[in-house]
């Protein structure tokens, strides 16, 4: 949580952009990102925000952070929603039920007072989804699709998910090895819907062989990582997978 002379450096925010931005999101769902393009500060920000589906606001999707959970630089706002409504035999589970029902449409909304300097009131759609079937497979990168740049190019890499991924991850969780495992210097570059990631080198490339890497802590918005899904037991371990995909750069 950032709070004091950083939060007072704050510019008055505007509306964010939402990640992921639209489309699909599993019922299961474990969190999302609004991102604002300069240092914002909105106190008490999830009472400025709400999920609302076809019969109106969820009731306590988010866990409840009073302050909200804010970057160093207050330029992202993570709204988690409620692990105890996600996790099956939780105690908020049995009593709510689980926040997102399949097959319905999902509405992120802000309240504009909260948001923009301007005139108005009100609460605004800044995102909508389309809820599916909950997401409880760990990642397996042998899903993926990768287009291969070709050699002496800038053409970025291009990687196509099975699924919509976290955009932290996106940004943070994802390196390219040559055939030597030296790190190439790429730019990230996400797709606004998670679905997809643009690694555009800052050299053209070498002809050869390469490699896709991924961190640890790589995941999905379910929060399912490689080989281990978000809702496991202790008990179940960590399958073996692939945490890595080849591909050549042809020349």
């Amino acid at each position: 949580m950032t709070t004091g002379p950083l939060a007072a450096k704050a510019c008055a925010p505007a509306l964010p952009r939402v990640r992921p931005a639209g489309g699909t999101v599993p019922a299961n769902l474990l969190r999302l990102h609004l991102e604002f393009d300069v240092p914002s500060w909105i106190p008490h920000a999830l009472a400025a925000v709400r999920l609302v589906g076809d019969e109106g606001p969820i009731e306590m999707p988010f866990l409840d952070l009073e302050e909200g959970l804010w970057d160093p630089d207050l330029r992202r706002l993570t709204l988690l929603l409620h692990p105890g409504r996600i996790k099956s035999g939780l105690l908020a589970r049995a009593a709510l039920g689980g926040a997102l029902a399949p097959a319905l449409p999902l509405w992120l909304q802000v309240e504009l007072t909260a948001f923009t300097a301007d005139a108005g009131s009100g609460w605004t759609t800044v995102a909508s989804f389309d809820v599916v079937a909950a997401e409880t497979r760990p990642l397996d990168m042998t899903a993926w699709t990768l287009d291969a740049p070709p050699a002496a190019s800038n053409v970025p890499l291009t990687v196509w998910f099975d699924r919509t991924v976290d955009a932290l991850a996106l940004r943070h969780g994802l390196a390219v090895l040559d055939a030597t495992d030296q790190p190439v210097p790429v730019a990230v570059l996400p797709a606004d819907d998670g679905r997809s990631v643009a690694l555009a080198p800052e050299r053209p490339w070498d002809a050869g062989a390469h490699r896709l890497v991924v961190r640890d802590d790589f995941e999905d918005v379910a929060g399912n990582r490689i080989g281990v899904a978000f809702e496991h037991t202790a008990c179940a371990g960590k399958a073996e997978a692939a945490r890595s995909l080849a591909f050549v750069v042809a020349g």
